[in-house]
């Protein structure tokens, strides 16, 4: 299924809430990625700084692959958020 068809199965509300999600999941995986780019760049990297970011990064990719299969629901996009939302603060 693609996320066309399965955005045309939800009600208004949802399909809105759904999107929403997805775009904060892909501002996350932005920053995520910049603060990546930074460390890496950076002198003393901290591996295990990296190794969560990394973490992150595979955690929306995965909610969003799931979310382009039609099969997600609104608690993994909250988790994998959530998830990301605390590894760059």
């Amino acid at each position: 299924m693609k996320i066309d068809d399965y955005l045309a199965t939800l009600a208004p509300s949802d399909r809105s809430r759904l999107l929403g999600q997805l775009e904060g999941l892909q501002l996350a995986q932005r920053l995520i990625s910049d603060q990546l780019a930074e460390l890496n760049s950076a002198s003393g990297e901290d591996d295990a700084a990296i190794q969560q970011l990394n973490n992150a990064i595979a955690m929306i990719r995965l909610a969003q692959v799931n979310l382009g299969n039609g099969i997600a629901r609104f608690p993994i996009l909250d988790v994998a958020e959530q998830f990301a939302i605390d590894r760059i603060s």
